[in-house]
């Protein structure tokens, strides 16, 4: 967790990078360089990992890179120069006006493998921010890894704060006016560039950002510099007039309305437009002034009445810019082309630390002398939401990318702020939710639980011991949280086991609640963040077995409307029911309810409405979205089976070859044999329940037609590797092999066939409804492509699944042979499947056959008749023919043609009534 994160880079860069290294570095060091974080790690101050003589050419190396025209190599320049800046420290600094003198890069050379010069390195350092500061010149991506790197620098060199200070300075006299008169006080058209059509930020001023962040870390070191006078009224000097400029800032920004930046509330802010994209570019500028100095008047103001007032007309400011924004923003750019992307207007400029220190004095504030202040800020509804939410929005970048625009990358610091974040959701959410608290904002708390779920994640996808401090933060007797290192499996089983039980008694207060419809998502998060702290759980203890207990009883009695709370409550018994041997149990019992709640696909045979859980009911969740769940869960059982047959396939080759312990091996082979098979049996269970049912929902029928291709595929693997053990005559079938043989041959097979009927007749009413919905519309081309290469995609499904089926039966064919066994007896054999007989139209062709005998023997008499005379009709076609009923053979040569091609007869006889087409599948 100590390591620090560092951005992505393509590969073409990162070869760069290792071959500048390749001139100083030796290669046995190179090669165990495999990506920019090793790059990072390298310390430059050991001599042992250069070569033997070898001096740095600071020029060559670094300086040229800054001079491409591609923007990653630029990047790269500026990284390493900041890197450089880190690691050469400087004792004592030279004035900031020596950045002037007369240096060349390209003639200076520092020796790595001589002792520490700090003259070499304050020249070395001066030089370096001097062509840092023409950086500033370049693109604004460039601007901001310089901005965001100077403050780091000061962290490792604390010396250069101030060149630092007098370079940010110049920087932001650029666009400060001085002159107080002057109304806005900022110059935005400098920041931004215009070429042809296309208008660029150049300018983030986020040197207002880093020279408030900067002043900080300057206040705390200010004292300690006391030995050069000269170097303490030099950096007192630039650090008074920014700290006078930030000071006079908000003062003015506050006097100043939106119009005076050219920025109306009506004005255009779509990004189809060039005055809209400049709009948007000058607006996120403003707002992220506004948030900035929003931070450093409270930091600075030590949460006085004044200060806070100042803070609450910055957000006044803030809010009605962005409702503006969101107002007049067009949501769809322009046809021709994108539109040029602005600045980012979502990411606030607010430090974590700084959202911490407001967050924690509005909820918990220890100090009377600030209770005026806070109270100003309270009674401002809007800005704790906005807090808020600024704090989820961080949090939410750090779960997606592992760092933080704008902040440390350091991931120990990052980490404790999520937790520090954590703890006050936490503790404001569980006060509101206890004290029944009526006044209490929904929106509010709705927020803190949605940041306490992110935080859970953040912290579970670091690993247990990171899930330990965190909860060790909730806690608020122990806010350090590092007893968590020395807690035993059982002791940490327990320390989970007492908060996810805080949480569930949260969740059957919301479920017991009048309102429990209106609190779906908080029960939906608050089952989210138990089930992230089971996962944690070691399965054999007594905690997970509650646990899993708990979560079965919610589903079988709690009656929840809500169907994302089902759907979250059943997936998270099925994930941890697959740590436990009641999985295929809990399988079927819910295959069982979906039957139940779709039906069957035989509409003479009725289902009882009944099912095991309230949850799977579908008045409370659809059962489709039960499907869904049931599917990936037994998706996952037919891969871990798969991986099993496969690794005691191997053990068995293994064990061939070794003569010792063959009474042991034999018994290991039955015992492994016995449970695979028993563990498959458990889940045809399942299946058959569910080809027995009549899916209503197209998506859901295909995934269930690809979970019973795996399912007869897995089978498939079983037999033949009972097939090459009967080879190598290292083993034979047990009863439970034949007796799950048996199971799926009489119960599962035949439901199968009638399964994919059901799917053909679905889709091809589907296609009639959808055939005379479209009768006389034009179709767009690219809408009938893309439902062409769905339908391609979907017709490779079935042939998919009787492929596997038919590959089972001849396996078991094999395996018969060499067993002796009889496996195929409970099997109907395959037949051709170049055609399909429809059973209900033969049957109709035959009924009408029978009552109109007569009537066909008269046709048959014409029929004899006019052939004689014709000569042309006997040897015409044989649809004619047939249709004629030549000879006496015209009723079976009717059935005939009727059997290999049921719809032409169905041209010729009334179409029968669907119900009867859909029944017969005896």
């Amino acid at each position: 967790m100590d390591s620090p994160m560092l951005p992505l880079f393509s590969t073409n860069i990162f070869n760069l990078l290792k071959k500048l290294l390749n001139r100083v570095v030796k290669s046995e060091v190179l090669d165990t360089i495999v990506s920019v974080g090793d790059i990072h790690k390298l310390n430059i101050n050991d001599n042992s990992i250069f070569k033997t003589g070898h001096s740095i050419d600071v020029g060559t190396a670094v300086k040229d890179l800054l001079k491409k025209k591609q923007l990653n190599a630029r990047k790269i320049g500026a990284l390493g120069f900041l890197m450089i800046l880190k690691n050469f420290k400087v004792l004592g600094c030279l004035p900031s006006s020596q950045i002037s003198q007369p240096i060349s890069l390209s003639q200076l050379q520092v020796d790595v493998h001589s002792q520490y010069n700090a003259a070499s390195n304050e020249a070395l350092c001066l030089e370096i921010l001097g062509n840092l500061r023409r950086c500033f010149t370049q693109q604004a991506d460039i601007r901001l890894n310089i901005y965001q790197g100077l403050y780091d620098v000061l962290h490792r060199n604390s010396q250069l704060m101030s060149p630092v200070l007098d370079m940010l300075l110049s920087q932001l006299k650029k666009f400060y006016e001085s002159d107080e008169d002057v109304c806005p006080p900022l110059r935005l058209d400098p920041c931004i560039i215009t070429q042809g059509d296309q208008i660029f930020l150049t300018e983030p001023l986020q040197c207002v950002r880093k020279s408030d962040e900067i002043l900080a870390k300057t206040r705390q070191t200010e004292e300690e510099e006391d030995d050069d006078d000269d170097m303490v009224n030099v950096q007192h000097a630039s650090f008074k007039q920014l700290q006078s400029i930030l000071t006079r800032l908000p003062g003015r920004l506050i006097e100043t309305e939106m119009e005076d930046f050219e920025i109306d509330k009506n004005a255009d802010f779509s990004l189809s437009t060039s005055v809209g994209v400049k709009n948007n570019i000058n607006a996120s500028i403003l707002l992220g002034l506004y948030e900035t100095l929003m931070e450093y008047t409270y930091e600075t103001g030590n949460c006085s009445v004044e200060s806070c007032l100042k803070v609450v007309q910055l957000f006044e400011k803030h809010n009605k810019l962005s409702s503006a924004v969101k107002e007049k923003a067009m949501p769809t750019a322009g046809k021709r082309g994108k539109a040029p992307a602005p600045a980012k207007t979502s990411n606030c400029l607010m430090s974590m630390q700084g959202i911490v220190n407001i967050f924690k004095k509005i909820l918990d504030n220890s100090v009377p002398e600030h209770d005026a202040g806070v109270k100003e800020l309270k009674d401002k509804k809007n800005f704790l939401p906005y807090v808020i939410a600024t704090a989820i929005q961080k949090l939410n970048q750090i779960s997606n990318k592992g760092l933080c625009d704008g902040e440390t990358n350091n991931r120990e610091k990052l980490f404790n702020l999520c937790c520090t974040f954590g703890r006050l959701f936490y503790l404001h959410y569980v006060e509101n939710q206890w004290s029944n608290n009526e006044s209490a904002d929904q929106k509010l708390t709705n927020q803190c639980l949605e940041g306490l779920n992110i935080v859970i994640t953040i912290a579970n996808n670091h690993g247990k011991l990171a899930l330990l401090q965190c909860l060790g933060f909730f806690e608020t007797e122990c806010e350090d949280a590092k007893e968590h290192l020395n807690l035993r499996e059982a002791e940490a089983n327990e320390k989970i086991s007492k908060h996810i039980k805080k949480f569930q008694r949260l969740i059957i207060t919301l479920l017991s609640g009048e309102n429990s419809q209106q609190r779906g998502k908080d029960i939906f998060l608050l089952c989210s963040v138990v089930a992230s702290l089971a996962s944690h759980l070691t399965t054999q203890s007594t905690e997970f077995e509650q646990v899993y207990n708990w979560f079965y009883r919610v589903a079988v009695d709690q009656t929840i409307e809500d169907a994302s709370v089902c759907k979250q409550i059943l997936s998270t018994l099925l994930n941890l029911s697959q740590q436990t041997k009641n999985c295929p149990q809990l399988l079927r019992s819910i295959c069982q309810d979906v039957h139940s709640q779709f039906g069957d696909i035989e509409q003479d045979c009725e289902v009882e409405d009944k099912t095991h859980f309230l949850v799977t009911k579908a008045g409370h969740c659809p059962t489709a979205n039960v499907l869904i769940s049931v599917l990936s869960c037994l998706d996952g059982e037919l891969d871990d089976i798969e991986w099993a047959i496969k690794r005691h396939k191997s053990e068995m080759q293994t064990a061939a070859s070794e003569e010792d312990d063959d009474a042991l091996e034999t018994t290991q082979v039955e015992s492994m044999d016995r449970s695979l098979c028993v563990r498959l049996g458990m889940l045809v269970n399942s299946f058959i329940e569910l080809t027995h049912s009549a899916v209503k929902t197209k998506s859901c029928l295909q995934h269930l037609l690809k979970v019973l291709t795996k399912l007869f595929n897995t089978l498939s693997s079983l037999s033949k590797h009972y097939i090459s053990l009967y080879t190598s005559r290292a083993g034979h079938i047990g009863s439970r092999f034949e007796k799950l043989v048996t199971l799926v041959g009489r119960q599962l097979t035949q439901p199968t066939y009638n399964m994919i009927s059901y799917v053909q007749m679905s889709e091809a009413e589907e296609g009639q409804r959808a055939e005379k919905k479209d009768k006389g519309k034009k179709k767009n081309g690219a809408a009938v492509a893309t439902g062409v290469a769905k339908a391609l995609k979907q017709m490779k499904t079935i042939p998919n699944l009787i492929f596997a089926m038919e590959q089972l039966e001849k396996f078991l064919i094999q395996l018969s042979k060499k067993s002796k066994v009889n496996l195929m007896q409970n099997f109907k054999l395959s037949t051709s499947r170049d055609f399909r007989i429809n059973s209900t139209t033969v049957s109709n062709v035959v009924e009408n056959g029978v009552s109109s005998e007569d009537d066909d023997d008269e046709s048959d008499v014409c029929s004899e008749e006019n052939g004689d005379n014709d000569p042309e009709t006997n040897d015409g076609d044989q649809d004619d023919t047939e249709q004629n009923g030549e000879g006496g053979d015209g009723e079976s040569s009717s059935s005939e043609q009727e059997n290999v091609q049921p719809q032409d007869r169905n041209k010729e006889t009334p179409e029968p009534p669907k119900k009867k087409k859909r029944l017969t599948k005896k």
